[in-house]
């Protein structure tokens, strides 16, 4: 049964709020880091929407940028991604972005250095207004809003290493419009991040595994659970080039997703060759 969404989210700020102690009056940014990067890959799923449409191509090209920062008093991350199809056949592309905010509630030490609120906003789009069969002006879009506590751990030889733990409030899926109208119930998602710096820094291997709970929807259909690991392994070409060090990279992505999107029917094993400049 779906909860009132708004609300509950509003007052899980609010209790994470009272819990939270307030940033000093010194609070400043510490750091922040803008990038940019390209990857290009063969393997997508292909994807269709409810009314049978293929939306995607196997062959995409995908433009991400990126922001995080870190502050007195936490840190923000941002990252929005836009998927190209390469094939002339599949029109249709597509945008994904995160947003998350996450204060510092307090400060163990040892081997959890840090626990923090995490919230996030998960946002998305469609552009199938090229397909006269599927034309809706709002597209496939959607707004989740998860939150939750999250742990940056101490593990040896990364930079860092975080553990969350959110509720998925799945209040906004006008794809689910397709279908009588149908809705999602929430549910819950583990999110890993981490980055190891190897060789000198030379060498960096990143990425994030998220793992969600299934679903159900309000006219009785299932979704299954899902587990999607993405790792990142890089090269500082830039250094090799002249150019200042840790600014361009070049490497590879490797998707492992199960059940993607919740569909039993999706299973997506892809690499992509990545091109990623930091500015």
């Amino acid at each position: 049964m779906k909860t009132p969404h708004l609300k509950l989210l509003l007052g899980g700020l609010v209790i994470l709020a009272t819990f939270t102690p307030p940033p000093p009056a010194s609070a400043k940014l510490i750091w922040q880091d803008f990038s940019l990067s390209l990857l290009s890959g063969s393997n997508y799923e292909k994807q269709k929407l409810p009314n049978g449409i293929q939306t995607q191509s196997t062959d995409r090209n995908v433009v991400t940028f990126e922001h995080a920062s870190g502050h007195t008093w936490g840190g923000t991350f941002l990252f929005i991604d836009r998927l190209m199809s390469r094939d002339s056949d599949f029109e249709n592309d597509a945008m994904y972005g995160e947003f998350s905010i996450n204060p510092t509630m307090f400060k163990p030490g040892g081997f959890v250095k840090q626990v923090y609120a995490a919230t996030q906003w998960e946002f998305g789009s469609g552009d199938n207004g090229k397909n006269a069969s599927f034309n809706l002006s709002d597209g496939n879009s959607f707004n989740n809003y998860l939150l939750g506590v999250g742990v940056n751990l101490a593990v040896p030889k990364a930079s860092f290493f975080n553990v969350a733990f959110y509720r998925r409030f799945n209040d906004d899926q006008t794809l689910d419009a397709h279908i009588g109208n149908r809705t999602r119930d929430d549910n819950e998602q583990l999110t890993v991040v981490w980055r190891f710096d190897l060789a000198d820094g030379k060498v960096r291997f990143d990425g994030f595994l998220d793992a969600v709970t299934a679903f159900d929807f309000s006219n009785g259909d299932k979704s299954e659970s899902g587990f999607n690991f993405t790792p990142q392994l890089k090269y500082d070409i830039g250094s090799v080039m002249g150019m200042q060090p840790k600014k361009l990279w070049g490497g590879v992505e490797y998707v492992y997703w199960e059940n993607k999107f919740g569909n039993k029917d999706w299973d997506e094993r892809n690499l992509n060759l990545l091109l990623k400049w930091h500015f």
